[in-house]
């Protein structure tokens, strides 16, 4: 289901007003403690579910981006903070759902992740 960003409340009965597509950044990446992020892409499926949530991207700047995660708390990569937040000023009271549109690579190429982020109303 969707989930708002910021509660990762799931949204009860939500109504597509509008979506984008965008590909995730940051996936040849290992989590901090955890798995690496080409074996989660690797089990991805088109149509899953998946949930974003502000982080900060570690390193000189110590930037603040946005990283899309499973449902089990995986991060997968991260999309660019600056278009979630063109999509929250044009609609400031929509929650934000984001689901799996194409994983891509495997056999020796590196996999790659389409995302659909939707944006709900209702």
């Amino acid at each position: 289901g969707i989930t708002d960003p910021e509660t990762e409340a799931p949204v009860a009965s939500p109504r597509l007003v509008g979506s984008f597509y965008t590909h995730l950044m940051g996936t040849a990446f290992a989590n901090p403690g955890g798995r690496d992020r080409q074996k989660i892409l690797s089990e991805l499926h088109a149509g899953d579910v998946a949930i974003c949530r502000t982080v900060v991207k570690r390193g000189e700047d110590e930037t603040e981006t946005v990283g899309i995660f499973t449902v089990r708390g995986e991060q997968m990569g991260t999309i660019d903070v600056s278009v979630l937040r063109a999509v929250r000023e044009s609609y400031p009271d929509h929650r934000i759902g984001v689901t799996i549109e194409r994983v891509s690579g495997g056999g020796g190429r590196p996999y790659t992740c389409a995302v659909r982020v939707g944006v709900y109303g209702g």
